[in-house]
């Protein structure tokens, strides 16, 4: 599990990286007229379906720039994205004080025959149904899945545990206003543009020039369009800063290649993992479509955060196990010492365990199979028929009945933790819940571009990280003293 959570990261930040990159040089492209993209396209095609009509070499500058400032020390690319995270938020103030003062309510509840067929550029307009939710509910959970990515980063946060002064107070509390204030910036920004102009007439690529310059603030707009750029540098670098802490942590448990365990003399950064990221990013970006990098990020994000809820509910519910303390003695006498005294409370036995763990895997069975058939039936539902209704009503009280059986379970209780999952086991079941829902909904194309992720990912992991992992090494001997 810590391994897929691990693979999943990397794969959600190196993707992170590439798509703001992609989305940064986008968005330069379409404030000059889109003449980069027009150019490479006419004398530089890939002409391959699945990949981008055009190699974008500015994206695979972005990246490379952005891993040199990583790379150049942990001080240096801190400070430096302090500076484009102040501009960033200021930029945001900007446009919503202004915004404010141009705002239509009724943008959110144009009739369907009031949108015109073609938007100012002449292309056929795609605005569904009109009204306040012009696709649905379905279009809204379609946009959620996609948009996953506003909340890509904040997670960065616990791959700075080890610079942290106080982590088990610092890094939660840091993460809880984290998710806060980009709830309140995305919230705040998506009301204010659509406000200010229909939803049906924004500019994909460069959303807030476009609309400062359709309200005629010209100078809001270049302000704005100069702290959009800073913003996605912000973004840019928040993608890349914990890639190598997560390259680092793995490798110095050898789940992955030890070499990216080590350090460099000079920077006191682990280069090699910075370099094979930030090479990844930069091929990845070049040669992939916006929306192509966002829907893997978004189901590696999703994956991930899954894993972790699942890991919760197993780690709660299960006997504790003996801890094994390795000395700094590496001799064959002195290697390691196992303690029978778990700083874990008793609570689980292993009865409860059995019942804990087939009540979750009855409940993940469950979610999957929901998730589907609403997702493929969503016709069937909204038109009223019977079937779909009753099978997804009794899988869910199938659900409510797992999620009661390990209500009903002891748990293990955790000594000197400053910080639980409140209402367990609720939030991690609504967590795996909405995870899985979303992820889902995501095109099937995305799915196979993630599995062979995976797979590359535990070959990695079978051929190395098992023979080689240094947990795996400590359950080893506590299993050679137990017998």
């Amino acid at each position: 599990a810590a391994f897929i959570i691990g693979w999943n990261l990397i794969l959600e930040y190196i993707i992170g990286a590439a798509s703001v990159a992609r989305g940064l040089s986008n968005y330069i492209d379409s404030l000059f007229g889109k003449a980069m993209s027009k150019y490479l396209i006419e004398n530089l095609p890939i002409g391959v379906s699945f990949l981008s009509p055009y190699p974008d070499f500015l994206t695979f500058t972005f990246v490379v720039v952005i891993a040199i400032l990583v790379a150049w020390g942990v001080r240096e690319s801190t400070f430096m994205n302090t500076v484009f995270t102040t501009v960033n938020l200021l930029t945001l103030v900007i446009v919503i004080a202004t915004g404010s003062f141009y705002v239509n309510f009724d943008n959110w509840s144009i009739a369907k025959d009031k949108i015109p067929k073609e938007d100012d550029y002449g292309k056929p307009v795609n605005a569904g149904e009109g009204g306040f939710m012009p696709f649905g509910v379905s279009g809204i959970m379609a946009g959620a899945a996609r948009c996953f990515y506003g909340y890509v980063g904040f997670d960065a946060v616990a791959t700075t545990g080890e610079e942290a002064k106080r982590p088990k107070r610092d890094i939660p509390l840091a993460l809880l206003f984290s998710v806060i204030v980009i709830t309140v910036a995305y919230v705040s920004g998506a009301s204010i543009v659509t406000l200010m102009l229909p939803y049906y007439l924004q500019d994909e690529d460069a959303p807030l020039p476009h609309v400062f310059d359709s309200a005629d603030i010209i100078v809001v707009k270049f302000i704005v369009t100069g702290g959009a750029i800073f913003a996605l540098c912000t973004n840019l670098v928040g993608c890349i800063f914990p890639v190598p802490r997560v390259l680092y942590a793995m490798g110095k448990d050898k789940l992955l290649f030890f070499a990216f365990s080590k350090l460099n003399a000079r920077t006191h950064t682990p280069l090699l993992a910075i370099l094979s990221a930030g090479s990844l990013a930069a091929i990845t970006g070049s040669l992939f479509n916006l929306d192509q990098l966002i829907d893997m990020m978004s189901i590696g994000t999703l994956m991930a955060y899954t894993v972790v809820a699942i890991c919760v509910l197993i780690l709660r519910y299960k006997v504790p196990t003996p801890v094994v303390k390795q000395t700094e003695d590496d001799t064959d006498e002195n290697r390691s010492q196992v303690t029978t005294e778990s700083s874990i409370a008793s609570g689980p036995s292993s009865s409860s365990q059995r019942r804990a763990f087939s009540a979750l895997a009855v409940y993940l069975s469950m979610v999957l199979a929901v998730c589907i058939i609403q997702v493929n039936m969503e016709d069937e539902l909204v038109k009223g028929e019977l079937l779909p209704a009753i099978i997804l009503a009794v899988m869910m009280c199938i659900m409510v009945i797992t999620v009661g059986i390990l209500w009903c379970q002891p748990r293990t209780r955790e000594k000197h933790l400053t910080f639980k999952v409140p209402l367990l086991p609720l939030v991690p079941c609504i967590s795996i819940f909405v995870n899985f829902y979303l992820m889902v909904k995501l095109d099937v194309h995305t799915w196979m571009r993630f599995i062979v992720w995976l797979i590359i990912g535990m070959m990695i992991y079978i051929c190395y990280g098992i023979p080689n992992s240094v947990e795996g090494h400590k359950a080893r001997l506590a299993q050679e003293q137990k017998e």
